[in-house]
């Protein structure tokens, strides 16, 4: 049973498995093999709803967003996110050992888009209340940079992307 699923995303592994990432209203994270549907974690992630989520399955990552304008960052064991856990317990907790690895000051309101980059460096978030775009290192929680919008021109930052290796990042 899942609340209003908020965001989605996906990714291909190595292997040729997709793996999907959801977030709910709850603030609840769950994490689906997409061929069978098969449920490989689940996890509660905020009391807040889950806004955006991001997942770079080579750097083991999955970022959320939450409505309380908070960031996170779940970094995942050797085995990686795609391997299947045949076990009761999948249910119950993030895929595979995945631990809350950061939890990151942010914006001033809701966060409306992240994303992780390809290699998983780098991880990118906007808020529609700011009016800048915030680059992390997801393997710190340190931020590299502010990209700060035209303010005269009263663009507010809905979402962003990144190439695979972070090289450049579109705001719209």
């Amino acid at each position: 049973e899942q609340d209003v699923v908020c965001s989605v995303a996906a990714v291909q592994t190595d292997d040729g498995i997709v793996l999907v990432v959801t977030g709910d209203g709850e603030g609840v994270v769950r994490m689906r093999r997409a061929d069978a549907g098969e449920l490989i974690g689940k996890w509660q992630a905020s009391p807040n709803p889950v806004i955006d989520v991001a997942i770079a399955v080579k750097a083991r990552r999955v970022m959320g967003a939450y409505g309380n304008g908070g960031l996170r960052i779940w970094s995942f064991g050797e085995d990686g996110p795609g391997v299947h856990r045949n076990s009761p317990a999948a249910a119950d907790g993030p895929p595979l050992g995945a631990t809350k690895a950061l939890t990151l000051p942010t914006h001033s309101g809701w966060i409306t888009s992240v994303v992780i980059s390809g290699n998983g460096k780098l991880g990118v978030s906007c808020s529609l209340r700011d009016t800048f775009v915030l680059i992390w290192d997801t393997s710190t929680g340190k931020i590299l940079r502010r990209l700060d919008i035209n303010k005269a021109s009263r663009i507010e930052p809905w979402a962003v992307a990144t190439s695979s290796e972070g090289d450049w990042i579109l705001c719209t």
